[in-house]
């Protein structure tokens, strides 16, 4: 058998790039994963100071009650803001949302000794 050194030489050089290449991305990508969670909870922060210009259609929140997994990029993607919407193509329904062990009852009538805030669902005409 005969086998030449400066190819092992050679091939421990290139996997040796190909391995800092790989870290140097693997640092890079969670330096942008964590910028990218700082600029989604500045954006929740924004959507929290002017709640009461953002709307989600109801078929947008019937999809947070169905599904358990969801990140705060799936919800702030869902939100509009009243500017975005046309109001020939959109109504909506306040109501207050008092949370159960099975999951959300919805009621247009103020439940007696419960302070409960509003929510406004809107439903959006696609035609």
């Amino acid at each position: 058998m005969h086998f030449e050194v400066k190819n092992l030489f050679s091939f421990l050089k290139k996997f040796t790039r190909l391995k800092n290449q790989v870290e140097v991305f693997n640092t890079q990508s969670e330096i942008i994963n964590k910028e990218k969670e700082k600029l989604d909870l500045f954006e929740y922060e924004i959507l929290k100071e002017k709640e009461s210009e953002y709307y989600i259609s109801f078929q947008d929140f019937l999809f947070f009650l169905e599904n358990d997994q969801y990140s705060l990029r799936d919800i702030l993607s869902r939100f509009k803001h009243i500017g975005e919407l046309d109001k020939s193509k959109f109504s909506y329904l306040e109501a207050y949302a008092i949370p159960k062990e099975d999951g959300i009852l919805l009621t247009t009538t103020l439940p007696e000794g419960r302070k409960v805030n509003k929510v406004r669902i809107v439903s959006c005409s696609t035609k």
